[in-house]
């Protein structure tokens, strides 16, 4: 027993000597490229996905060059940052679902890999997600059930929920997706779903204005890249009105959210490591299938739930129902002690 950790030490360090020697024999550098926020989210995923690729072999100055644009959520921008990429003739392009579709519009021979995102098929980025037929794969962000959960979860921890607001953005396909999934739980649960469309931060305080009138007991926004950017609004405006909100991204929990539902950033980026390494060894993008999640974290803001008053409704949940097996197949839960203002 005791010699099992050191052997699976050195069964790790022969495979990741083995793909770094394998690399070096085709005396080939790869160029990846690929959108990279530059805020301190995006750094840390891009460094994780960088890490998943010197596992693989792929060492930064040896074998492999890193090409990488900031574009936000700007449509403008990612079309010029797409164009500055592809004209690099990178072996491979990164990218999230919105960012992928402008680079698309510009190659349909660069292999892309999806590091995130919602709806491939409804973005027209792959004809299916077991076979894709274009030159697009990769892992996506959600699955069918996830929206639906988060309405399940606020069910429980509020017992008066009746109407949960949906921020949709209506540049990102996927939220559509989103809303469809968010209306069938809604209706399922008996609770009704307001739905408030929005492209940018004017729509978003527009929206935010309405929920003042309607109410709803509770916010959920799309993940996007524009409701992302624009989080500060949705986390001033909902302390305003006291609309307690969630998130599918864990990187928004300090902003007071009372959880976090979602895939994992991480994990997906070294899943992306993965497909990449895959396609520069020959596999064609069009055969691999596209990845849904099934690994979930579970974030709870304690202090948000303290200050509302939802505490021991969580505190009991967590010890019964949310931790049971059947409840946490492939879920991680964590809490946090974020600050709420």
């Amino acid at each position: 027993m005791v010699a099992v950790g050191p052997v699976r030490l050195l069964l790790a360090a022969s495979a990741m000597l083995a793909a770094s020697l394998a690399c070096a024999q085709t005396g080939k550098v790869y160029r990846i490229a690929s959108f990279s926020p530059s805020t301190e989210e995006g750094l840390a995923v891009r460094d994780v996905f960088r890490s998943a690729m010197r596992e693989l072999g792929y060492v930064e100055g040896r074998n492999v060059i890193y090409e990488s644009r900031d574009a936000g959520a700007d449509k403008a921008r990612q079309a010029e940052a797409a164009a500055e990429l592809i004209a690099l003739n990178p072996d491979v392009l990164v990218g999230w679902d919105s960012e992928a579709k402008a680079i698309r519009e510009r190659t349909a021979t660069i292999p892309i890999v999806l590091n995130g995102g919602l709806d491939p098929i409804g973005s027209d980025l792959a004809r299916s997600l077991q076979r894709p037929g274009t030159n697009v794969t990769g892992v996506v962000q959600l699955n069918d059930e996830l929206p639906g959960k988060h309405i399940e979860i606020l069910t429980e921890i509020l017992p008066q929920l009746s109407r949960i607001g949906l921020l949709v953005d209506t540049g990102a396909s996927g939220c559509r997706l989103v809303e469809k999934n968010s209306r069938s739980a809604a209706k399922r649960l008996g609770k009704t779903l307001l739905a408030y469309e929005v492209a940018n931060k004017a729509d978003i305080e527009r929206a935010f204005e309405q929920m003042e009138k309607q109410r709803p007991d509770a916010m959920l926004p799309c993940p996007s890249p524009v409701l992302f950017n624009h989080r500060s609004v949705l986390f001033s405006e909902g302390l305003r009105l006291r609309v307690p909100w969630t998130s599918f991204i864990v990187a928004n929990v300090p902003l007071g959210v009372i959880f976090a539902h979602s895939s994992s950033r991480h994990e997906e980026m070294r899943k992306a490591a993965i497909y990449v390494d895959r396609i520069l060894k020959g596999a064609k993008p069009a055969d691999l299938p596209i990845e849904q999640p099934s690994k979930f974290e579970l974030v709870i803001n304690m202090k948000t739930a303290r200050a509302i008053g939802f505490w021991p409704r969580w505190k009991a949940l967590t010890e019964a129902e949310l931790i049971s097996p059947e409840r946490t197949t492939g879920r991680k839960l964590s809490f946090s002690g974020a600050i709420n203002a």
